[in-house]
């Protein structure tokens, strides 16, 4: 990036259907946008609860947006990322950075098999401030363990949507405390 050229940050959407690009200048304004749409499938043995994401999908409407924003302006330009999607959405994500899962927000397959049962909703709030829910990712870790082991034992990240989007474009697993609380996975005592 150029000292004597404006930057610009780019913003990404991972909504429900698809994934949205927007450029940005210093003032705040939009200097281009591109959406690329994308949808949830129903895994024929999770129906009708279970939803899923095609990972190579998902990659695809991500790059294509971001390509056809781009198209418009001096991609050199752009000097900042940051991602934002749909809560609670969440993607499994394996020691050599192969995503095992991705998933939307009305993902219940935890539901179909009762996998919130002997969870302590008192520890749980007491820890996340949040009641357990089949939406939420404790739910779909515990449907993994039970149906998937295999899977489950490779998981070692579990990231929000938009925070699997930065991992996909940086190699940097991080999350912020209020979408790792939309996702069960922040201690409010230990603010971790």
């Amino acid at each position: 990036m150029s000292l004597h050229v404006d930057p610009l940050v780019l913003a990404l959407d991972a909504g429900g259907g698809g994934c949205r690009a927007s450029i940005y200048d210093r003032r705040g304004d939009r200097v281009a946008h591109a959406h690329c749409p994308w949808r949830a499938f129903v895994p024929p043995d999770l129906a009708p609860f279970g939803r899923e994401y095609d990972v190579g999908a998902l990659r695809d409407a991500v790059q294509s947006s971001i390509r056809a924003a781009a198209s418009s302006i001096d991609a050199t330009r752009i000097a900042a990322l940051c991602c934002t999607g749909q809560r609670i959405a969440c993607a499994f994500v394996d020691e050599l950075g192969e995503t095992i899962y991705a998933g939307p927000n009305g993902d219940v397959r935890a539901l179909a098999a009762g996998d919130l049962r002997g969870l302590d909703d008192d520890v749980l709030y007491a820890r996340t401030g949040r009641f357990p829910a089949w939406i939420f990712a404790p739910g779909r870790l515990r449907w993994f363990e039970a149906a998937r082991p295999s899977e489950f034992q490779r998981i070692r990240h579990v990231l929000g949507l938009s925070n699997w989007i930065g991992f996909e474009l940086t190699g940097v697993a991080a999350t912020d405390a209020t979408l790792a609380a939309d996702l069960m996975m922040f201690d409010v005592a230990t603010r971790s």
